[in-house]
């Protein structure tokens, strides 16, 4: 084997040619790296990613199995038997038209500490926005003492273990946008804290479905959010209800307020969908209501704004 000597000559070469791999090296991590990148927030409102934050881009070349940060996720990836596990807060955003697919593993995400997994995307189109695709046999999503929180994208779970879960959020779980569909032989979605929708589609085609021990609160922010299941129950004192001015529909009955033992039965004997009664806006208007329908509060704020006016001109006129 010939031995490969650096002559003086050669060393500056040497260096040289050191210095532009060191080069490229850096060019090539910086260009997995993005900043000002949009997604939606918690209220659905478009914004981009905090100034100085550097998100991750995960595509074909870089798929990340340790999560923590931000991270943006581009064109299609197949995690094949890979396993993704958050190591702290996380906030993962499927980027328009994307697709990451995480299959053949007994857990698809799982997190053992206390930690928040944000999923979010960015169009409020589901046709239009990125997709999640997990397919497990054990487990979808588990944060042991973790809370999951679902902002925009899609997100699909399928699980086939007949003790499988779809998501087991031990901290708590928001569904606040975006579309989650599951099918799990066991609860599609179970948690030891809250379990909270504001908006977005849940569908929901576990045969145990919803159980959380703090209460269940079910609410909406479009006309075409829905909510469909089979099953929902609460732990010991833990309500079940609809959120304040909130109402859902089956087609046929209301449903206002705490649920009542004859609706809870209804539902848990023959499942349900639940669709906005009272929603006024569509996500195609542009309008991003923070609370689902602001629409009683901006006539009230008129109404008050109006009789002050009233009021005052009243008075000028006695002078």
């Amino acid at each position: 084997m010939k031995k490969l000597f650096v002559t003086k000559s050669g060393l500056p070469r040497a260096l040289l040619a050191i210095a532009l791999f060191l080069l490229a090296l850096g060019v090539s991590l910086a260009a997995s790296a993005e900043t000002g990148v949009p997604y939606r927030d918690a209220s659905g409102v478009l914004r981009t990613t905090p100034a100085g934050t550097e998100v991750t881009v995960i595509d074909k070349d870089n798929k990340v199995v340790y999560l923590s940060g931000w991270y943006v996720v581009r064109g299609e990836v197949d995690y094949e038997t890979l396993a993704i596990d958050p190591t702290g807060e996380t906030v993962l955003i499927l980027a328009d038209s994307c697709k990451m697919s995480v299959h053949d593993v007994p857990v698809g995400v799982n997190h053992t500490m206390k930690t928040t997994f944000t999923v979010t995307g960015q169009s409020l189109d589901p046709a239009e926005a990125g997709t999640l695709s997990i397919r497990a046999t054990g487990v979808g999503i588990r944060l042991t003492e973790g809370t999951y929180l679902q902002n925009g994208g899609n997100v699909d779970i399928a699980v086939t273990d007949p003790s499988g879960e779809g998501i087991f959020a031990g901290g708590g779980f928001w569904l606040n946008g975006g579309t989650l569909a599951i099918s799990s032989p066991d609860n599609s979605i179970n948690t030891n804290g809250e379990l909270k929708i504001t908006g977005g589609i849940l569908e929901d085609s576990s045969p145990v479905g919803l159980f959380s021990d703090k209460g269940i609160t079910l609410g909406w922010r479009y006309i075409e959010d829905k909510i469909s299941i089979k099953r929902m129950n609460s732990f010991g004192t833990g309500r079940i209800k609809t959120a304040a001015g909130k109402t859902f529909t089956d087609g046929t009955n209301l449903y206002l307020g705490t649920l009542t033992a004859e609706q809870l039965a209804a539902i848990n004997e023959n499942g349900a969908t639940l669709t906005p009664a009272n929603a006024k806006y569509s996500y195609k208007s542009g309008i991003v209501p923070t609370t689902g329908d602001n629409a009683s509060l901006l006539l009230w704020l008129c109404c008050l704004a109006g009789g002050s006016a009233g009021l005052l001109l009243l008075r000028r006129k006695r002078r």
